[in-house]
């Protein structure tokens, strides 16, 4: 389920920086303002989950696949079915209320502040749950295995390249070493 509220988005991120920098998604739950309704709206849609929502949060809650995942999250004036900030990551599970055209649109705007977003229909998340949480254990190994990359940089010599030390596995979200 997805929502944005009114004539315009209900939630602002203060300095987003949205034109065209490289913006990424700092603070897009803290900081925001967000109306009373929308609130109230998100708190409604975590009591009245669908059922195949509902199959997916028992998985992914208690951080179940290594990352913090929220449910019905305000995120820049839409609710995300989940939402993980650390690795700027929407999860929707779509029935058939859900409108293509606003769907591309939702995604490019989240995608503009550096929120990328995984999609399953209620059939896929029913019968291939499997198939479902594979594919988002697999964007957050990828994106961990991204930042680690950037934090440690390149080799500094061909020989640290073609022979490393030792091996390391990237950090899981939200620890230090």
């Amino acid at each position: 389920m997805c929502c944005q509220g009114g004539e315009g988005k209900d939630v602002m991120e203060e300095g987003s920086g949205r034109r065209g920098e490289d913006v990424r998604p700092h603070n897009i739950v803290v900081g925001q303002r967000v109306s009373e309704g929308k609130i109230l709206l998100a708190q409604q849609m975590r009591r009245e989950m669908t059922p195949m929502e509902a199959k997916l949060w028992r998985r992914l809650r208690g951080n179940g696949l290594g990352a913090h995942f929220r449910r019905q999250q305000v995120a820049d004036g839409f609710i995300a079915d989940f939402y993980c900030h650390a690795a700027a990551l929407v999860v929707e599970v779509d029935g058939a209320v859900h409108d293509p055209e606003y769907d591309a649109e939702r995604d490019r705007l989240l995608g503009g502040l550096g929120i990328s977003v995984l999609r399953f229909t209620n059939r896929q998340v029913e019968q291939q749950i499997g198939v479902v949480l594979y594919q988002i254990k697999r964007f957050l190994r990828e994106k961990r295995t991204a930042a680690s990359r950037d934090l440690t940089g390149p080799p500094q010599t061909v020989e640290q390249a073609e022979s490393p030390n030792k091996a390391t596995s990237p950090p899981l979200f939200g620890r230090r070493p």
